[in-house]
């Protein structure tokens, strides 16, 4: 199965993305890099994932229809697991 998590880069993302890909399931992770958490951190998060070859990333915003329709067409998605959010908001 291909599944698509958004919020990816995160610690709660990149933790679901590592337990599917143990499971044998193809990962693709969007991820925006916002910069309310440091880069340096999401990239730490998702270390070993790039180094699978069941993980595709991309550095985009759920947001942006263009990017994420590109995302959709490339890929064949079977399931969708949104963790994506804006932090810090009340």
């Amino acid at each position: 199965m291909k599944i698509l998590v958004t919020g990816a880069a995160g610690f709660i993302g990149s933790h679901v993305c590592e337990y599917y890909i143990h499971l044998g399931h193809y990962v693709v992770g969007v991820d925006n890099f916002d910069n309310f958490y440091s880069e340096k951190i999401k990239l730490s998060n998702i270390s070993e994932l790039v180094k699978s070859n069941r993980f595709q990333l991309y550095k985009a915003d759920i947001r942006n229809r263009i990017s994420l329709n590109s995302i959709f067409t490339s890929n064949k998605i079977d399931t969708v697991i949104h963790l994506a959010a804006k932090a810090g908001v009340r």
